[in-house]
Parts: C-alpha cells; structure tokens; sequence
C-alpha cells in the first residue's frame, strides 16, 4: 500500500523521512503540501494505513506471546521514528476534515496499542515514557466527550511514576536530573495541546488535572532545589 498512498498524497519527501532502506519509513507517509487537495477517502486510507503500521511495529519491536524474542535494542529508533518523521500524530491536521467518529476511532486505538505494548517492555525506559507520551498526544487530540479528563491526567502521572522509578534500574536508564528534565518538558507539552482544545477550560480542571499540577510540582522544585544547590557550591 504505501507505494500506492505515496503518490496519491500529492507529497514529496521531506527531511524528517527515514530512508526507504530503513523499514521504519513505513510509519510515516510525508504530508501534502498546504495549497494540495487530498480526498477525504484518500485520507481514510492514509490514516487507517498509518494505524496499522504502528500496530505492526509495536508488536514487532516490544515482546508479546507471539513474538517473545522482540528487538527491544531498536526502541529508540522507533521512538525516534515515532516523533520526528510524519507518523499519525503529525497527520492530524490533514485528518480535520474526516468524520469524528473515525479519527476518534484510529486516535485511541493507537493508544490502546501504544500503552498496552510498552506494558509488556521492562527495559528502555526512556523510550517507553516517549512511546506512552505519543500515546497520549493521540488522546489529547480526540473530540470532547471521547476521553474522561481525569483519567487522561491520572495516566500521566502513572506513565511519569513508572519512569521515575526507572532510575538508575540499569547502565542504560537515565539520571534523575535528566529524566526530571524529560518529564517536566513533556508534561509543558500536554498543557499546551491540551489548552488548544475546545473544551480546554473542562479538560483543564478537575480532581485529575489537580493531580497532575501537584505531580509536575513537585519535579519542578527538585529541579530548582538541584540548581540552587549548584549555584551554593
């Protein structure tokens, strides 16, 4: 198929793409120009294409029953593939003018696949808190009504404990400044989309969003009480 929808996107490649030597390159399909015109069936097409190649992949790459013996050594290039090429989540904008119903539908079943998959890693805990972040941002782009605010936050702060508690778990696994960095910029991340939805004041408030504050916080003063330390001696 992706041949096929390659030429049907009215697009040239562009430099976030993968080389078509690499097989990540079927995660991402490069986007249509802003004066292009794409049918909204071809869209269809692009978008359920784009779910299932993140499906195919997370199996592949995290290990499962089926495949017991997953490469979790190439995480980080699927992560990596995930957040800097055009894979589903910088296809939102495009998918605009598509039914709801069906964006809803690819958008939660894409962290449906994400989280549950990166449940079954126990190593790469960088990536895995990347994976589950792209996870998210799927959410956060849903019509209002399609996912509980407080359950969205209280995910969050889950997905940040499990990183935290990744620290110093082996010779790979970040710092603790480093992974607090990572977090603190991915939590500044979801405010900001999430500020840009339409029912941002609903979703901006409650016992889960509370939560989160309090969560991010209490990252933000480690990292201050860090640097003034640095700053004493």
């Amino acid at each position: 198929m992706y041949p096929r929808l390659f030429s049907l996107c009215n697009a040239t490649p562009s430099s976030t793409m993968p080389s078509s030597s690499d097989p990540l390159h079927l995660l991402s399909l490069p986007l249509p120009t802003a004066d292009s015109h794409v049918d909204s069936t071809i869209l269809m097409l692009t978008s359920t294409y784009l779910l299932h190649a993140l499906t195919i992949f997370s199996d592949s790459f995290f290990p499962s029953q089926s495949n017991p013996n997953a490469n979790t050594t190439d995480l980080e290039s699927f992560s990596s593939a995930l957040s800097t090429s055009p894979s589903l989540l910088a296809w939102i904008p495009s998918l605009s003018v598509l039914p709801t119903k069906h964006t809803d539908s690819v958008l939660t079943r894409a962290y449906t696949v994400l989280t549950k998959s990166s449940a079954r890693c126990q190593t790469n805990a960088r990536e895995v808190f990347a994976i589950r972040s792209y996870a998210l941002s799927c959410l956060i782009h849903t019509t209002p009504g399609t996912v509980e605010p407080n359950t969205f936050w209280d995910q969050a702060i889950k997905f940040g404990r499990a990183f935290s508690k990744s620290i110093g778990s082996s010779s790979s696994s970040p710092t603790e400044d480093t992974a607090t960095q990572i977090m603190l910029s991915t939590f500044s991340d979801m405010v900001v989309n999430a500020e840009r939805r339409v029912d941002r004041e609903l979703f901006l408030s409650g016992r889960g969003f509370v939560g989160f504050c309090e969560y991010w916080i209490g990252h933000c003063k480690r990292v201050s009480m860090h640097f003034l330390c640095c700053k004493s001696y």
